[in-house]
């Protein structure tokens, strides 16, 4: 008698969840984030705003990440809105470059340079409430944990379903909150 090899199960998609702890730490990493930005272009004689309706504005993808803080990866879609257009963020579905875009500004603030997030020029925003509230974020338990998370979900989401990908995904999902294979 032979033995059969064990299958592993096809993972069809990987469902993820986010805590109100964690999108409010979002949200305050997100405003500070814009109170820079927005003092950033009024230094620089731009429209203020304009950025962040046009292009990518963190607290509309926040607001659709708490509207629906479950779902799947493979239901984000890898196509993106029409950036430049102002508001087009707003009716788009949540798609893989907004993740993409709130991952990296995550990942700014806990390394503490959230005041160089978004620059090209490799400038540095001037700190409104103070240079503290920039570094508090490299040592926020929540804030390091979240940018786990998102770094996982870049890597996964807008997949299709039973992507190879996945299996790849559980192997860290382990030690993450709010994840599960499905």
């Amino acid at each position: 008698m032979t033995a059969q090899p064990v299958s592993a199960p096809r993972i069809e998609a990987v469902l993820f969840s986010f805590t109100k702890t964690e999108i409010n730490v979002m949200r305050l990493i997100s405003a500070h984030w814009q109170k820079m930005y927005a003092c950033h272009e009024i230094d620089r004689g731009e429209p203020v705003g304009l950025t962040l309706y046009s292009v990518w504005s963190p607290s509309f993808t926040l607001e659709k990440l708490s509207q629906q803080p479950s779902f799947r990866t493979d239901r984000v879609t890898s196509e993106c809105y029409d950036v430049g257009s102002i508001g087009a963020q707003l009716s788009f579905p949540l798609c893989t470059w907004e993740l993409d875009m709130l991952s990296a500004m995550v990942n700014f603030a806990i390394r503490g340079q959230l005041n160089r997030f978004l620059l090209t020029d490799k400038g540095v925003m001037a700190d409104v409430v103070g240079s503290h509230f920039t570094q508090s974020w490299t040592c926020n338990s929540t804030a390091i944990a979240v940018a786990e998370k998102l770094d996982l979900l870049r890597s996964v989401a807008g997949l299709f379903s039973g992507h190879s990908g996945y299996a790849f995904a559980l192997q860290r999902v382990e030690r993450l909150q709010g994840v599960e294979a499905v």
